[in-house]
């Protein structure tokens, strides 16, 4: 069964009780399992590998003690990177992936978004999550920033938390 297939899990007669606590608890194994990556390594370096071309022999090195980035790749003799972020929603789900080429001069030179999720509409709420356009145009603002300017690029309306996360991600890509 899978996150979404298994509270259909019929209790064992005599115990529903302690069966349907058995069935939560199983349930929130699967909503909140957090594994390493989104994405096995191998799709992370087709993807960063075509932010060079697809022609680059880039060495890929493991990012510890940064919340968002986990893994960084390099061409050997260059200080241009590209880097690799993404950040769990609450649920234990992807909230966005993407890669960030940084320069020899550590300014953004690209971003490329992965993916990017935020919650439904909320009418009642006042809640609208933002336009794919708009978080094009948020992660296309980081092009051309250092450290110091990352935090200055304006959220997202309609998606200020995600947002937040994102602008933080794309700051600890240059702090790496």
């Amino acid at each position: 069964k899978n996150v979404n297939s298994i509270t259909s899990v019929d209790v064992a007669t005599g115990a529903t009780n302690t069966s349907d606590k058995v069935i939560n608890a199983a349930h929130e194994t699967l909503l909140f399992a957090k594994p390493t990556l989104p994405r096995v390594k191998a799709e992370i370096d087709t993807l960063a590998k075509a932010l060079y071309g697809g022609e680059a022999d880039l060495e890929c090195y493991e990012i510890d003690g940064s919340e968002y980035v986990k893994l960084a790749y390099q061409e050997n003799g260059k200080k241009s990177y590209v880097a690799y972020a993404f950040a769990y929603s609450q649920y234990g789900t992807p909230e966005f992936e993407f890669l960030v080429h940084v320069d020899e001069n550590g300014t953004v030179k690209a971003v490329d978004k992965i993916l990017w999720k935020v919650s439904d509409p909320k009418p009642e709420w006042g809640y609208n999550p933002p336009s794919e356009e708009a978080v094009d145009a948020f992660f296309a603002s980081f092009v051309g920033k250092n450290a110091t300017d990352i935090m200055s690029v304006d959220v997202a309306t309609g998606a200020t938390n995600t947002s937040d996360k994102v602008k933080n991600a794309a700051y600890e890509t240059l702090k790496i």
